[in-house]
């Protein structure tokens, strides 16, 4: 995983229906956004991820969400970044 070599550089991860759960630890908060129907890339794959990771990384499902759905969804897809930074931020205060 590419953030690995970047993490003194990043602050988080966000990930959109690529988690692979056999990657290396990125050693980064991490936000998983998947599709529940995603066909490319099943949502075991960001299940598993969610659960190797679990100390440091959010899974947040789409029941309605497909592989391109940062492109179909772009809204809801912002909406759940948006959230999830904010409450890193409150919790970080």
């Amino acid at each position: 995983l590419i953030a690995r070599y970047f993490r003194h550089d990043l602050a988080v991860l966000i990930l959109i229906s690529v988690a692979d759960p056999f990657t290396s630890d990125p050693q980064l908060p991490v936000l998983v956004l998947h599709g529940v129907l995603d066909e490319r890339m099943h949502i075991e794959a960001a299940r598993e991820y969610q659960r190797r990771f679990a100390d440091r990384t959010t899974l947040r499902e789409f029941a309605d969400g497909e592989h391109l759905m940062l492109a179909k969804q772009a809204a809801k897809v912002q909406a759940a970044m948006e959230t999830w930074l904010r409450e890193r931020e409150v919790a970080a205060k």
